[in-house]
């Protein structure tokens, strides 16, 4: 039930049509400090009535299509048609194939607006299905930069909410299943529920994934041979570069918010490059557009590593996408705006003649070193400015891994600490042989299941979760010990508590069991008949017999039904029999109604529904949701670290 649904009697809110989640008064979205700083400094004069006009107004949305999809050219077409006959839309020629497309609605308007709402309903199901994601532009950029190729190893190291994470596990999904792993990090628990949702769309995508749990900087370091092959440190950061969604921050905003995240920027970016093998890649990015965030990190990080690292250039990686090159000289604003501190000597006067008690504390790393930056080719770092593609802000490096970091003895397996590698602390371990029979018996497997390939928590739990994940995750998983949260699909759950003889197909795995099992499991249906089933009313044997010709002596006790639609292949719906009600029971989720209402051309918004926003499909505001409740969460504790510091 739907978040307005749920109210008491059931009524369904209703907003005027031109109502919208983002209006805004471009008159209040100002702030001097930021004109102080930024002006002339960051943005040339030239440009800055562009760049602020541009800051005010909504962010477009952007969608990028999955291209592991074989259909991918005809969702794509279907989407873009069907979007760009009501908003301007233009491709995204830096993304591969140019499968990326920004249409001129912010992401409030199509969720809102009433007119959208038929719109909304297919991005949505088309979002929560695999088929496409709803991603800022510019967010787009690290896991391009990053050249992720199959087979690869991947650390994410800050990847909550989870569009970077996904788009990286896409990358590997066209080559061996059995290889390629993503290691998706984050230190905040509370963000690793929406972290875990929003990279198992893509069918197949889990397979791949660990989820771990542990301070960024302090990130367990592999033997050399283990090591990454590629390595993202999109990093905690003030977060200027969002403020055309993020109205909340513009009187917020002040001059040490970057300034104070400096320090703990340079160990997140020292830690990643430790984690990187030889002739890897570490990419480095921020939403902010503050040099001492994004300049003066890469070039403190570039002066420890002492030659071992290399700043790539990115043009010919990113075709077709307007930035501007890194940055060799820029000023630092004092709190007050009075003063202007070009070097580290002006700070240390400004700090000695403070009449604070507790000031600011100004770092050598924090301003330009002109030769230095010039020998490092900062220039090759890129900064996205918001009125040149139309765009959010960001900054994105990549750096090359000439010669390994050497390995750190006291973050080996024999050491003591928090860095030590724990294999015999695995919380997630491979199933036992007895539980393998238990789950063949169940579920009337066939031999020929990958059972070597099923992992679990706790095989004594009161409610059982087996999950399905490949060989190289499973490897890994165990050498990251405590700190692994999740690995794998999610394909079984227990019927019954405490007991493991008793279990059920899960529907979050359906997609990554379905290549496993017999043609006898899988059950082709027509779209009409997965709608009927969607009223949450149990099928009877007959029923159900009559319309696929399959009966009830036929059919294992857990099952798939399969149904298609041209333009996106194949859809898969977990069933089973339920002895109790002598019925059929599936869980048709949302998205899968929406494709077969347009498999079989129903209208997706019935009469009396434009005019109402009744949330009957949360998955795009869900989603939206949740990636904005972690952005407001970061920005908080982001202010929360200036004030302490300050």
């Amino acid at each position: 039930m739907s978040r307005n649904q749920s109210r008491k009697g059931g009524n369904k809110r209703v907003r005027p049509d031109e109502w919208k989640m983002d209006a805004r008064e471009p008159g209040s979205l100002q702030n001097r400090a930021f004109d102080t700083f930024y002006k002339d400094n960051v943005v040339p004069a030239c440009e800055w009535e562009a760049f602020l006009s541009c800051l005010q107004t909504g962010l477009p949305m952007a969608v990028r299509f999955n291209r592991n999809v074989p259909q991918v050219a005809a969702i794509d077409d279907f989407v873009s048609r069907h979007l760009s006959e009501e908003f301007e839309s233009k491709r995204l020629p830096f993304f591969p194939d140019q499968r990326a497309v920004q249409f001129t609605v912010s992401r409030g308007e199509l969720k809102r607006k009433a007119d959208h709402k038929a719109s909304k309903k297919i991005v949505a199901a088309m979002n929560e299905g695999g088929y496409l994601t709803r991603q800022e532009s510019v967010s787009m950029l690290p896991p391009l930069a990053l050249q992720v190729e199959p087979g690869m190893t991947v650390l994410d190291m800050c990847a909550a909410p989870g569009s970077k994470t996904s788009q990286m596990l896409e990358s590997l999904l066209s080559g061996d299943p059995e290889s390629g792993v993503v290691v998706a990090n984050d230190v905040n628990a509370s963000r690793l529920d929406v972290l875990h949702h929003q990279t198992g769309r893509a069918a197949g995508a889990h397979m791949h994934l660990i989820i771990t749990n542990t301070d960024a900087t302090r990130f367990p370091l592999l033997p050399l041979a283990e090591r990454f092959d590629r390595v993202l440190c999109d990093v905690m950061c003030s977060g200027d570069g969002t403020l055309r969604k993020s109205l909340d921050m513009w009187p917020r905003w002040s001059t040490l918010q970057g300034a104070n995240l400096h320090h703990s920027q340079i160990r997140v970016l020292l830690r990643g490059m430790a984690s990187c093998k030889e002739g890897g890649i570490v990419v480095y990015s921020t939403c902010s557009l503050n040099p001492v965030e994004d300049e003066a990190v890469v070039s403190a990080c570039l002066a420890q590593s002492k030659g071992t690292f290399a700043l790539m250039d990115l043009s010919a990686v990113l075709p077709g996408l307007i930035s501007s090159p890194g940055m060799t000289s820029w000023t630092l604003t004092t709190r007050d705006l009075r003063t202007t501190l070009h070097n580290y000597e002006e700070a240390k006067a400004h700090m000695a003649a403070s009449t604070e008690r507790r000031g600011f504390q100004y770092a050598p790393s924090m301003f330009a070193n002109t030769e230095l930056l010039a020998r490092q080719h900062i220039t090759r770092t890129c900064r996205v400015l918001p009125h040149a593609q139309d765009t959010g802000g960001f900054f994105v490096a990549a750096l090359r891994c000439i010669s390994p970091v050497p390995e750190d003895t006291r973050s080996s397996t024999a050491a003591e600490g928090p860095d030590k590698l724990a294999a015999a602390e695995a919380p997630i371990v491979p199933i036992s042989e007895q539980l393998r029979a238990s789950v063949q018996k169940s579920l009337a497997l066939p031999d020929t299941f990958p059972f070597d390939h099923l992992v679990v928590r706790n095989e004594a739990a009161r409610d059982q979760k087996i999950y399905l994940a490949n060989a190289a995750a499973i490897a890994l998983s165990q050498r990251l010990g405590s700190r692994v949260v999740h690995v794998g699909s999610k394909v079984f759950e227990s019927v019954v508590k405490y007991s493991n003889d008793n279990l059920r197909f899960c529907a979050d795995g359906v997609a990554e069991l379905v290549p496993f099992l017999p043609t006898s499991f899988v059950v082709p249906v027509e779209p009409a008949v997965l709608l009927e089933m969607a009223e949450d009313t149990p099928m009877t044997y007959g029923t159900f017999a009559a319309k696929t010709g399959r009966t009830n002596e036929d059919l294992p006790p857990n099952f798939v039904l399969t149904t298609s639609w041209a333009t996106v292949g194949s859809m898969y719906v977990v069933a089973e029999k339920s002895v109790k009600l002598g019925k059929i029971v599936a869980k048709v989720k949302t998205w899968h109604v929406t494709m077969c209402k347009l498999a079989l051309n129903i209208p997706l918004v019935g009469e009396g529904d434009a005019r109402t926003n009744d949330g009957d499909d949360g998955t795009l505001e869900g989603a939206d949701g949740e990636e904005a409740a972690v952005e407001t969460q970061q920005r908080q504790e982001a202010t929360t670290e200036t004030k302490e510091a300050a």
